[in-house]
C-alpha cells in the first residue's frame, strides 16, 4: 500500500501551500457548502444578530464589554446533526474568554487571543451560532458559517503585521514587504499633492506605456506624497529618465530634513544633504532608465520631487518616472504595485511559515510564541541615539546580508585603541530570561566575536569563533549558541540563563575580539566584521529574526497559531493512527500539543511535548473525562525532528517512535465525535506547538506493527517498497 494513499488526512508543508490565513491539507480537498450567516461583517448594523446586555454592534463590529452574555443569530441557520466551519476574527481583545457554540448547550471553541480564528462543530437542535463571554472584552468581526462537504484546511493566523520572519528555500531571510505609496504608478491622483503636470502614456522602461513625464511649473513648485507621514529607517526609490532636465532630488521634509541629488545623464549623486540621510544607490537599468534610492532616519515627514539641472539647482524642465516605492528598508527591494492600498509581497500577515532552516530541501511549518524585538534599531547600527559606538566605526550597507541584499553593516577597530564594541542603549526587559543574538560574518584580521548582556542581573559574556563555527567561552551564568546560515554568516545568541533581568536591563553589546577569552587588544585599525539583524528578546532561547526599523520602541511578532482540519466524516473514533514529523524549538517542558478532538477537553486523541521532564513525549486518550492509553517516553532530543506514530484501538494502543517500538497500552476506551485536528490551537483546548512540523497524518485505520516501523523509521512509502529495495523475501 501507499500510506499516503491510505491517509484521511495528510499536511505536508513540502507539497503544500498557504496565504490568506489558510494552511492548505494535501488530502483531503475541501469542500464547503455556501455562507449561512447573514451580516457576518456587521456593516448591516445589527441585521440577523440578537445581542443581549454587554454586547454591542456598530461601525462593522460586534464588540463585548466584560460581559457573561451571549450574542447570537437571530434566525436559525444550521440543520442539526450536519457539520459546519464556523470562522470568525478577534481584534481588540484584553481580557476574558470567549465561547463559541453551534445549537448545542455545550460551548466548544473557548478562545484568549487576537486573529482570525476556525472550528469544526456539529450543530444541535437549536440551530443557531452563539457566542458567549466568560467575562469577554474583544471586537469580533467576519463571521462565516459554511457547511462541511469535505473537510480539510488549517485556518493559519499570526497578526496583523508584516514583523514576521523565514527561511526561504534559497537559504535566505524571507521578510514581508511594504510599498507604503498608495497609487504607486498613478501620479494623476488626487493622492499626489503639488502643482506639477503628469502626463501619462510615456514609453516605460521595459517599452510599454506606463511611464509619466513630470514637468515642473516653477523651480520652488514640487510634488509630495500628501497622506504618508513617515517615521524611522526609510528607503524612496523610483525609476528616472532624462528628458530635458537630467537631474532629480527626492527631498525629505520633517522633523529633520535632507536629500539627494541624481544626476541622470551619468548615473552620478551629485549630492546629498542632511544628517538623515543615510545611504544613496543608482541601478542601471537599461541605456536610458536609472533606478534612483535614498535611505533615511527620520520622523514625521513627507517626500517632495524636484526636477534639477543635475546639480542641487532646480528648474522647470522636464523628466521621465515611473513606479515609485517606500519602504521600512536600508535599500530598495523589488517594486511592489499599489492602489487604493498599499502594497505588499514576501511573508504576508496571517501567511504560514514554511521554513527552510539549516539547508533543509523540504520545508517544515514553523510555529513561534510571541516574542517582542527591543532593539529599535535592528539593522541600522549607525544610529547614534540607538547604538553607542566606542572605539569602532560602523558603516552601513556594506556587505551582502543573510537577507541577500547589501544592508549589512561593517564594524571596524579604531587603529590605536583597545576597547571595540557597540552598545544597544535604552533597551527595556521587564523581567525574566533575557537573549541576545546578531548575524556575523568574520571581515578580516580578528576572528573572534564577543557578546554581553549588560544590564542584567548576573551579566553572561560568549565568545564565537567566526573563522571555525564554534561558540568558545562562556561565562558567568550565560548559555550560548552558534548557528551557519550560510555565504560565511552565522548567528550568534546568547541567554542569561540565570532568569533576572533586571527592571530596564538587558543591553547588548558587540565586541571585536582577537582570541577566545580576550576583552581588549590594541588595534591596527584593519580588524573588522560584519553584523546583521540584532535582537533583543524576553525568553529562554531566541527565535526567528524580528526587524524594527523604528528608531525607537519594540516590535512584536504575534504567535503562530493553526486550527483544525477535517469533520468528522475524516476520522475514524474506533480505530487509526495520529501521525507527525515534528520538532520542539526548545526543551523548556511546557506542553505542546497535537490533538484529535470533538472540540472539546473530554473528548481527544492527544500527542504531546511533557511537562513532566525533559525531552519527553506523552501520548493519550481522553474520554469521557477519563484518562486511557497513557504512554510516556524520554527521547534524545525533542529539538530535532522525531517521527512519531500513536496508533489507538481499544486494548491495542502502541506508540513508535523513530522506527521502534517504544509502548503499549491494553486499556479499553470508547471515544466518540472526533471532528477536528488541532496541532497549534494556543485558545484553550490545546496548548500550542510551538516548534516544526514536517508531517502531519491521520490515518483511519489500525496500521499494522511493521507498516509503522516503515513509517516511523524510513522514508519508504510501504513495506513492499523497501522489501524490493532491500531485497526481503518474507513479511511477518
Amino acid at each position: 500500500m501507499s500510506f499516503y494513499d491510505s491517509a484521511s488526512l495528510a499536511f505536508l508543508p513540502s507539497g503544500g501551500a498557504g496565504k490568506d490565513g489558510k494552511a492548505y491539507s494535501i488530502k483531503p480537498v475541501p469542500e464547503y457548502g455556501n455562507e449561512l450567516v447573514t451580516n457576518g461583517d456587521f456593516s448591516g448594523g445589527s441585521t440577523g444578530w440578537t445581542a443581549s446586555s454587554g454586547w454591542s454592534i456598530a461601525s462593522g463590529k460586534a464588540t463585548a464589554s466584560a460581559t457573561n452574555n451571549t450574542l447570537q443569530t437571530s434566525t436559525s441557520i444550521v440543520t442539526g446533526g450536519t457539520n459546519y466551519l464556523v470562522s470568525f476574527e478577534i481584534s481588540n481583545y484584553s481580557s476574558g474568554t470567549l465561547n463559541v457554540d453551534l445549537g448545542t448547550s455545550t460551548y466548544k471553541g473557548q478562545y484568549t487571543s487576537n486573529g482570525l480564528k476556525s472550528i469544526v462543530l456539529t450543530a444541535g437542535g437549536f440551530n443557531k451560532l452563539r457566542f458567549y463571554g466568560g467575562s469577554i472584552s474583544c471586537d469580533i468581526d467576519n463571521v462565516s458559517v459554511k457547511e462541511v462537504i469535505v473537510g480539510g484546511d488549517f485556518t493559519f493566523s499570526r497578526g496583523s503585521n508584516l514583523t514576521a520572519t523565514r527561511v526561504d528555500s534559497n537559504g535566505l531571510i524571507e521578510k514581508g514587504r511594504e510599498n507604503l505609496f498608495k497609487y504607486s504608478n498613478q501620479f494623476d491622483n488626487a493622492i499626489w499633492q503639488g502643482t506639477a503636470v503628469w502626463t501619462s502614456g510615456q514609453v516605460d522602461k521595459d517599452g510599454g506605456t506606463s511611464a509619466w513625464t513630470f514637468a515642473k511649473i516653477n523651480e520652488s513648485a514640487s510634488d509630495f506624497y500628501n497622506d504618508t507621514t513617515t517615521n524611522g529607517v526609510q528607503t524612496f526609490s523610483i525609476y528616472a529618465k532624462k528628458q530635458i532636465g537630467v537631474g532629480l532630488k527626492p527631498y525629505f521634509f520633517g522633523s529633520s530634513n535632507g536629500y539627494a541629488t541624481f544626476n541622470l545623464e551619468d548615473g552620478s549623486v551629485y549630492n546629498t544633504s542632511g544628517s538623515i540621510i543615510i545611504d544613496t544607490n543608482v541601478e542601471t537599468y537599461n541605456s536610458l532608465w536609472w533606478r534612483i534610492s535614498v535611505t533615511i532616519n527620520g520622523s514625521s515627514g513627507n517626500w517632495y520631487l524636484y526636477v534639477t539641472d543635475g546639480t542641487d539647482t532646480q528648474t522647470t524642465d522636464v523628466i521621465t518616472l515611473q513606479d515609485a516605492q517606500l519602504e521600512s528598508s536600508l535599500v530598495a527591494t523589488e517594486y511592489i504595485e499599489s492602489g487604493a492600498s498599499t502594497g505588499k509581497a514576501g511573508l504576508l500577515e496571517n501567511e504560514p511559515r514554511f521554513d527552510y532552516s539549516n539547508g533543509a530541501s523540504c520545508p517544515s511549518l514553523l510555529l513561534e510564541p510571541q516574542r517582542t524585538n527591543n532593539i529599535p534599531q535592528s539593522e541600522y547600527l549607525g544610529d547614534s541615539i540607538v547604538w553607542a559606538q566606542l572605539e569602532t566605526i560602523v558603516t552601513q550597507n556594506e556587505e551582502v546580508s543573510p537577507e541577500g541584499l547589501q544592508n549589512a553593516s561593517k564594524l571596524l577597530c579604531v587603529s590605536g585603541f583597545a576597547n571595540h564594541q557597540i552598545d544597544a542603549m535604552n533597551v527595556s526587559i521587564s523581567s525574566g530570561a533575557v537573549t541576545g543574538s546578531v548575524y556575523a560574518k568574520k571581515g578580516a584580521n580578528a576572528d573572534w566575536l564577543r557578546l554581553r548582556l549588560s544590564g542584567t542581573s548576573n551579566p553572561p559574556r560568549a565568545w564565537f569563533d567566526l573563522q571555525n563555527g564554534v561558540v568558545g567561552s562562556v561565562d558567568v551564568s550565560g548559555t550560548a549558541s552558534i548557528e551557519d546560515v550560510g555565504n560565511g554568516w552565522y548567528r550568534c545568541s546568547l541567554t542569561e540563563a540565570g532568569n533576572t533581568a533586571s527592571g530596564g536591563g538587558g543591553r547588548l553589546q558587540i565586541f571585536i575580539n582577537k582570541s577566545d577569552g580576550q576583552t581588549q587588544f590594541t588595534s591596527n585599525g584593519d580588524e573588522y566584521h560584519y553584523v546583521y539583524g540584532a535582537q533583543m528578546e524576553a525568553g529562554s532561547y531566541a527565535t526567528s529574526y524580528i526587524p524594527n526599523h523604528s528608531g525607537s520602541g519594540s516590535v512584536t511578532r504575534g504567535a503562530d497559531l493553526c486550527n483544525g482540519a477535517g469533520d468528522a466524516s475524516t476520522f475514524n473514533d474506533s480505530e487509526g493512527v495520529l501521525y507527525a514529523e515534528i520538532a520542539a524549538l526548545t526543551d523548556d517542558q511546557s506542553s505542546r500539543t497535537i490533538t484529535l478532538t470533538d472540540g472539546t477537553f473530554d473528548e481527544r486523541i492527544q500527542l504531546s511535548y511533557y511537562t513532566g521532564g525533559s525531552n519527553q513525549i506523552r501520548v493519550f486518550i481522553k474520554s469521557g473525562g477519563t484518562f486511557s492509553a497513557v504512554i510516556t517516553t524520554t527521547l534524545t532530543d525533542i529539538t530535532e525532528f522525531n517521527k512519531i506514530a500513536y496508533r489507538y484501538k481499544s486494548g491495542e494502543t502502541k506508540l513508535f517512535i523513530n522506527g521502534s517500538l517504544i509502548g503499549t497500552s491494553a486499556d479499553t476506551f470508547s471515544i466518540t465525535g472526533l471532528n477536528v485536528l488541532q496541532f497549534a490551537n494556543g485558545d484553550g483546548l490545546s496548548n500550542p506547538l510551538q516548534g516544526k512540523a514536517k508531517q502531519v497524518i491521520v490515518f483511519n485505520t489500525a496500521l499494522s506493527n511493521t507498516d509503522l516501523e516503515i513509517l516511523t523509521g524510513t522514508s519508504y512509502e510501504s513495506f513492499a517498497a523497501m522489501a524490493t529495495a532491500l531485497n526481503y523475501t518474507t513479511y511477518e
